[in-house]
């Protein structure tokens, strides 16, 4: 890990999840979706969240959501192909689904923790819109909120700056809220370029490309840092870039280019 911190002339980082760490903001995020979710179903919604977000459903990152049998399928994030496919409460159901064969409105793709809470909206009924994650976003930037930044985060990626790397931010999130989030962390004068909203994963290529063109860069000389396998990991494999996965939930991937830690500042201690 350290060697592709040294080699990478270009960092990509993924915002929300990524450059600020904990549980805080996915249970504020779940408390702002179970109001969207029926009344007699609040209290099922959220233990189920709560018992997947300490890790005793098959529901997690890395996994895909089926919305009709609300089955949930462990995929090799690499082909999209079946691993091992569940009900929602880990029983296993036999049958084969390549993901690729199905419509893209027939599944969630769980990339990360955010989606957990979403993920348990649908199943208790709700159709979840984005204005949850609006007022997640507005409460954590509230001086009540006591928002837990990332301890030497600042410092880390300033002392890798120092050595003529090129840093770009890519969220999902929009652009004031992005920028707000940025600056509340002390992290906004670190980057170069900031991307948002990104539209994660359906553009994330576009934007590799575009800054790879720009800085006359080679994939390996880059580097994607992520908590969403899907969104920002698995694109920049597939393009021949390394990447840094930030993840707690015990995911068994193996790819010659892809390197799983736990926080990323950790990874940027170099």
């Amino acid at each position: 890990m350290k060697q592709m911190l040294q080699q990478a002339q270009m960092i990509f980082f993924d915002m929300d999840g990524t450059l600020y760490e904990g549980r805080k903001h996915y249970d504020t995020y779940a408390q702002q979706l179970m109001l969207q979710v029926p009344k007699n179903k609040q209290e099922s919604f959220w233990h189920n969240y709560t018992q997947a977000m300490n890790k005793q459903l098959p529901l997690k990152p890395g996994t895909i959501f089926l919305k009709q049998s609300q089955n949930i399928i462990q995929v090799d994030p690499f082909t999209l192909s079946s691993i091992f496919i569940s009900d929602w409460n880990g029983n296993r159901v036999y049958e084969s689904i390549h993901i690729k064969d199905l419509p893209s409105d027939c599944y969630i793709p769980v990339g990360d923790a955010w989606w957990i809470a979403y993920v348990c909206a649908v199943q208790a009924g709700s159709s979840p819109d984005f204005s949850a994650y609006e007022k997640t976003k507005e409460i954590m930037l509230t001086a009540q909120y006591n928002f837990p930044k990332t301890k030497n985060l600042k410092e880390s990626l300033s002392r890798l700056k120092s050595k003529q790397k090129i840093f770009i931010c890519i969220t999902n999130s929009y652009a004031e809220d992005a920028k707000s989030l940025l600056k509340f962390l002390g992290l906004y004068d670190v980057f170069m370029h900031i991307v948002a909203p990104g539209n994660k994963p359906q553009e994330i290529k576009n934007h590799f490309y575009r800054y790879l063109n720009l800085y006359h860069l080679k994939p390996e000389q880059t580097l994607s840092i992520g908590d969403n396998i899907f969104n920002e990991i698995i694109p920049a494999l597939q393009m021949g870039m390394p990447a840094i996965l930030l993840s707690d939930w015990g995911e068994d991937y193996t790819h010659p280019s892809l390197k799983p830690i736990l926080s990323v500042t950790y990874g940027c201690m170099v």
